[in-house]
């Protein structure tokens, strides 16, 4: 409230001074006579906040771990000492086979020496495993060399897979090579290893 400028006549003093305090108490009784709204609003705020129900957090969940793939059986694998020579040169060794559920797999080494011919092949001609019943297992031939071509003083080594199973009871399996062809064939010898596979 601006105050009342004071002048020096003791009366207009005296009434200023009292208007000035009349004023103040009217204002006074006027905030006085209005209704309290805080009050009400803090309490409802309070009880909103009493009664809202209290925010229940989740715990996360765990992603479940993905499957271990489970490996193949391994095939039983017989060492061998099997090997096999032809007049002009070639010399096929086989130092293991593998059976597996699928297939059989032959550990080979290939060598060819001598000067008949600057090259030769162990799939001239039909080239596969035959077991006690009959059965023959194809080869699966490598994509860069399909007729297994041996160069003049190379040696290929590495595993040759044949198609098939072999009966869980065989004892021996013959691999034929070049079937129907001469041993000192140049362009393809014939030859036969017989392998035993029974179990010791």
């Amino acid at each position: 409230m601006q105050q009342q400028p004071v002048f020096s006549f003791a009366r207009l003093h005296t009434l200023a001074v009292g208007a000035t305090v009349a004023a103040a108490c009217t204002m006074l009784a006027a905030c006085s006579d209005k209704p309290n709204t805080a009050a009400p609003a803090q309490t409802e705020a309070t009880n909103a906040q009493q009664t809202a129900p209290a925010e229940v957090t989740q715990p996360p969940v765990a992603e479940a771990a993905p499957a271990t793939p489970v490996a193949p059986e391994a095939g039983r694998k017989v060492a061998v000492n099997a090997q096999a020579s032809s007049p002009m040169g070639l010399t096929v060794r086989v130092k293991q086979v593998e059976l597996a559920a699928d297939a059989t797999i032959l550990t080979v080494s290939i060598s060819l020496g001598g000067d008949q011919t600057i090259f030769t092949s162990l799939v001239d001609a039909n080239t596969y495993l035959l077991d006690e019943a009959g059965n023959r297992l194809m080869p699966k031939l490598p994509e860069d060399n399909r007729f297994l071509r041996v160069r003049k003083g190379e040696t290929l080594e590495g595993e040759l897979v044949f198609m098939g199973a072999l009966p869980a009871n065989a004892r021996q399996v013959e691999w034929v090579i070049n079937e129907g062809n001469a041993p000192d064939n140049t362009s393809g010898p014939g030859l036969k290893l017989s392998l035993p596979i029974s179990a010791a």
